[in-house]
């Protein structure tokens, strides 16, 4: 038995071999891009780009603390003031891949990532190896030369650095074939598994797959057979009753049935992912995912040449959904141009399949060109970047199509290849002579000269004095060139593992000192971030975020508070005001640029050669009685934030007068026009560039009324840094296009500040608005002692609760700067106590005065029915399995009669069923046909 067992599985690993071996190709592949770009082994460098270096690196990190305290998957404290952290974890961390964090720890999260990228590439060319392997019935060097195109296509060159979208991408070929089992075998386990894998392991690029699966279903379907094709061809029965005849036409429909299987499996697929589905559906609701208007007017995005000639090899790819070159990644290979035509000219592919593929393709190209589909396909929402992210379907599509006619090339002449071959080379003759978005001479040349070795090799397959085996090895070996020679310069690999880590050990360092003598709860920053999830990243409780999964109306806060940020996903800390300090527990500053400049505000803890840390002497907790008026405070992004500061501290405390305006008195300029007196009076200046081409400056000066820490706002879009001096200070800030708050310090009386801000050479007319205000030190004080009295005391804050006692001075709100979610419950005394939301973005609720218990506690909404519905789906599927495979005779009842169909009846049942008609005609009237058919023909043991 156990020879027996063994000789099976290397029997299975002998057929697949091919698809092992496309795995393998793929390593190569991932290996020489290592290789190339140095990163780690080869060298220093990461993977690390843009919002996976911003984004999901420091999540990545977050988890892996998480996963190595034993901490709560349900909420965190890290980012944002605070988070649904389930709803990062299924948009960014939740790739069954994802525990390869563990072994590599947290310092070396860059390479974990590069590691999960490679397996993802390496499974993804092999799934679609497989895929081929199955559908078409090939087994050689071709199966895993497709493999390498599919999984290397134009989508993962642009969207490599996604590496939660991979996934999908990487098992989307399983899916596809667990829907042609469903309708050529009736075997639904494969479409189910992968597709909740794909939900589970990103929710957003399932929502693709699934749309896509109901299309393929028809499209796969109607291809291979009839509109009314019967499980029993052969038997004829006459049934009298039209409602009986009716059932009878869809007991006995292969449509019908099929279609049923498909979407009962479907459904289960979904229920099985509910776990994530349902939690992020109502995470979702509160970011700005949700947050888009169906379009109105038509639009399209490009023209069909410019999409033709993005099917060449060697292009820039598009990330930006802004510019004059935004057009799908859809590149799969030149040799899919050539087989392509051959596809059309295939006369075993029946006409009907063609038209039906065809179809398909302009549908993708209308997805691609029309604003209306391309809203639905992302998922009800435009993206601020990356741009057509279900392009990988349509190379799918092309693939699959440029096989059916790869499988057929002895039916051709060699004079067709050569013709075909011609034909896409005077295409990329006429690309170079009229031009093409993203199109350089590099990707041209590269065209041609590929196309010209597809073709020859394609000639191979038709001269019988050359291996077939050996020319198809040399096809995956052309095919393997062209992807290292025409997309490796096409990644961005720039980042290094040492910058990286550059504070880290000297963060810990000072983190470490800070708690041993501080063992409250309590929020901190930095005053220079690496990237905008620095506290995920150094796992510390802070205010900045950048998450798709952020709360909008808490980004549009935080922005008009002076954060930088935009009013979308995100918001970033710098130095901030004493006053937003004080109210949102910012206890402790890391400073590591010198931006703290004040003792009378901070106090130095400790400090290393990076950063010094300071304690913030007036900070409040995480909640505090606070006056009534404070429930109607609301933020706008018309007014400077230091009113908006103001209106907070004042409508909390009762104390006003806590900033205080310093004017601007002189204004210099270059290249800029003459500003008018009253537009600087009025802090508002139109700045009109005098020669566009070049950069521009003005420069503020402002002079200090008194002894005072002072701030400074300058809101433009078009201003790239600011540069503040002083007798005593020097400060540059890099804008981005953004902008914050600038600390000046503690500044002296009569002092002048100079304040230039540098223009981006391709910035435009605006209105540029900048405001300079001085901290009351007296009043702030005030207020500030005025809500320590209200203040929560002994906290003790969980990774899901908040508990401590209050003792209110007369009936007011508790006003936290708790995140609203729905997710929370509030008990006071015991009781179950309903809060709102203050401008829609913090958590508050009445209280009378007195003391109480307070009790915070958080479960995201929708987490324990998707655990209760996965649970019971996973129970369902296993049972479904287990009577499918182990049990004859209920798989007989239970399987055969609902599921199991067979286009031929046996034999010897339809020559008894012509000799005894009447008998037949009342088993009819019993029973449906397919009933019969299911008692007296027992299932091959392989099926």
């Amino acid at each position: 038995m156990d020879k027996f067992k063994e000789t099976k599985f290397v029997s299975r690993l002998k057929d697949n071999r091919y698809v092992f071996l496309s795995a393998g190709c793929a390593a190569i592949i991932m290996t020489i891009v290592y290789y190339c770009f140095s990163v780690i082994p080869f060298g220093d460098m990461t993977m690390l780009r843009m919002d996976l270096y911003h984004q999901y690196g420091p999540l990545f990190g977050e988890l892996y603390e998480k996963w190595h305290s034993f901490g709560s998957m349900l909420y965190s404290w890290k980012s944002g003031l605070g988070s649904n952290f389930l709803g990062n974890y299924f948009n960014y961390l939740s790739s069954p891949l994802t525990p390869i964090i563990m072994l590599f720890g947290h310092k070396n999260i860059p390479q974990a990532i590069a590691a999960m990228l490679f397996i993802k590439a390496c499974f993804g060319s092999a799934s679609f190896s497989y895929y081929i392997r199955k559908t078409f019935g090939k087994n050689d060097f071709s199966i895993a030369a497709f493999g390498l195109l599919y999984i290397f296509s134009g989508w993962f060159v642009a969207y490599y650095w996604n590496i939660m979208w991979v996934d999908a991408v990487a098992i989307f070929p399983l899916v596809m074939l667990g829907i042609q089992q469903i309708i050529d075998k009736g075997k639904p386990w494969l479409y189910c598994v992968s597709l909740a894998v794909t939900l589970f392991s990103n929710y957003y690029m399932g929502y693709m797959v699934c749309i896509f699966s109901v299309i393929y279903f028809f499209v796969y379907y109607f291809s291979h057979n009839k509109f009314n094709e019967r499980f029993v061809e052969k038997y004829r029965y006459d049934i009298t009753d039209s409602k009986t005849a009716f059932i009878r036409f869809f007991n006995n429909s292969k449509l019908f049935r099929t279609a049923l299987r498909f979407a009962f499996f479907s459904l289960l697929a979904g229920m099985l992912a509910a776990v994530s589905l349902i939690p992020v559906y109502f995470a979702l609701k509160a970011c700005s995912a949700t947050s888009g208007v169906f379009p109105v007017e038509y639009k399209s995005y490009f023209k069909i040449f410019d999409f033709l000639t993005n099917h060449l090899a060697g292009l820039t790819p598009t990330i930006r959904s802004s510019g004059e070159d935004v057009l799908p990644n859809i590149y799969c290979g030149i040799l899919t141009l050539i087989l392509i035509p051959l596809y059309l000219l295939n006369k075993k592919i029946s006409i009907k399949e063609k038209a039906i593929h065809i179809v398909l393709l302009v549908f993708f190209l209308l997805s691609f060109n029309i604003n209306y589909l391309n809203y639905i396909w992302h998922g009800f929402h435009f993206p601020n970047d990356l741009p057509y992210r279900f392009s990988f379907i349509y190379s799918f599509i092309l693939l699959i199509m440029a096989y059916k006619a790869f499988v057929d090339l002895k039916d051709y002449s060699s004079k067709n290849f050569l013709i075909i071959g011609i034909c896409v080379m005077a295409f990329v003759v006429v690309t170079e002579k009229e031009g093409a978005k993203n199109v350089n001479e590099l990707s041209l040349w590269i065209s041609i000269a590929f196309c010209a070795a597809y073709t020859l090799i394609l000639a191979l397959f038709k001269n019988k004095n050359y291996s077939q085996k050996i020319v198809a090895l040399l096809l995956l070996c052309t095919c393997a060139s062209e992807i290292a020679v025409a997309n490796t310069g096409n990644y961005v690999m720039s980042q290094s593992h040492t910058n990286y880590l550059a504070n880290y050990n000297d963060f810990v360092n000072v983190d470490e000192h800070v708690k041993k003598q501080d063992n409250s709860w309590y929020r901190l920053e930095q005053s220079n971030l690496l990237t905008r999830m620095d506290n995920s990243w150094y796992n510390y409780n802070g205010s900045s975020t950048f998450s798709s999964m952020a709360y909008e109306k808490l980004s549009n806060v935080m922005r008009d508070l002076g954060f930088m940020g935009n009013y979308i996903n995100s918001y970033t800390y710098h130095p901030q005001t004493a006053v937003f300090n004080s109210m949102f527990d910012i206890k402790y500053v890391y400073d590591n640029d010198y931006s703290i400049n004040n003792d009378d505000l901070y106090e130095s803890v400790c400090g290393n050669d990076t950063y010094q840390a300071y304690r913030n002497k007036y900070t409040l907790p995480l909640v505090f009685g606070a006056n009534k008026e404070v429930k109607n405070w609301y933020t706008s992004s018309t007014v400077s934030p230091f009113v908006l500061q103001e209106d907070l501290f004042s409508s909390a405390s009762g104390v006003s007068g806590v900033f205080e305006d310093i004017p601007i008195s002189y204004v210099s300029y270059n290249n800029i026009h003459e500003f008018y007196p009253d537009e600087i009076k009025s802090g508002h200046l139109n700045v009109n560039k005098q020669n566009s081409s070049d950069g521009a400056s003005f420069t503020l000066e402002i002079t200090v009324p008194k002894d005072e820490n002072v701030y400074f706002y300058l809101k433009s879009r078009n201003v790239k840094s600011v540069t503040a001096k002083g007798d005593f200070i020097e400060k540059s800030q890099n804008m981005d296009r953004n902008f914050n708050i600038i600390d000046l310090g503690k500044c002296h009386e009569g002092e002048t500040i100079y304040i230039e801000a540098m223009l981006d050479e391709d910035s435009g007319d605006e209105t540029v608005s900048f405001y300079a205000a001085g901290l009351n030190l007296e009043n702030f004080i005030k207020g500030y002692e005025a809500l320590s009295k209200n203040a929560l005391q002994n906290v003790e804050v969980t990774d899901t609760s908040v508990k401590g006692t209050v003792n209110v001075q007369k009936d007011g709100v508790l006003f936290t700067t708790i995140p609203y979610d729905e997710g929370w419950s509030v008990l006071i005394d015991g009781e179950k106590a309903d809060y709102y939301a203050i401008s829609e973005a913090f958590i508050g609720l009445d209280i009378s005065s007195g003391k109480h218990t307070v009790e915070f506690r958080f479960k995201p909404k929708g987490f324990l029915t998707g655990v209760l519905i996965t649970s019971a789906s996973l129970v369902l599927l296993i049972a479904l399995a287990v009577i499918s495979s182990k049990s004859k005779k209920i798989r007989k009842i239970c399987v055969d009669k609902w599921w199991k169909y067979d286009n031929s009846v046996d034999a010897q049942f339809l020559e008894q069923a012509k000799k005894e008609e009447s008998e037949i005609k009342k088993r009819i009237t019993k029973t449906s046909v397919f009933d019969s058919f299911a008692e007296n023909n027992e299932p091959p043991e392989n099926e």
